[in-house]
């Protein structure tokens, strides 16, 4: 019974006629169009997509450009914000506060707290 199988059975040496190769390469060549077509159409949808969402965005702030030149100008409170120097003062001494809190005891805080008070210090 086994001998009358041959290679040719299996599948071995298909490729030698060069049949199979055509084939495949034409199978591989509509499957490669179609997925550049799909990919293309969803391309395409995604950046109408963008599109639409930019436009939209792009009508809503001149919409509100508009209304604000119509309303005339907008109170703004003024806000005195920290400079540089006073956020580096302000990191520096919560740095020293945990140092010392972390190198002292509590009866030495205790007796700082008392002599800065004597000498009416913050």
């Amino acid at each position: 019974m086994h001998k009358s199988i041959t290679p040719d059975y299996y599948g071995f040496r298909d490729e030698e006629d060069g049949v199979l190769l055509r084939v495949e390469a034409e199978a591989e060549q509509t499957m490669m169009q179609q997925a550049m077509a799909e990919w293309q159409e969803k391309e395409n949808e995604r950046s109408a997509a963008l599109a639409s969402v930019t436009d939209k965005a792009a009508r809503q702030h001149k919409q509100q450009q508009q209304q604000q030149e119509e309303d005339g100008p907008q109170f703004v409170a003024y806000v005195p914000l920290p400079d540089q120097q006073a956020i580096e003062q302000m990191v520096l001494q919560k740095k020293k506060q945990e140092l010392l809190a972390k190198y002292t005891s509590e009866a030495l805080a205790k007796q700082q707290q008392e002599a800065k008070a004597l000498l009416n210090k913050q």
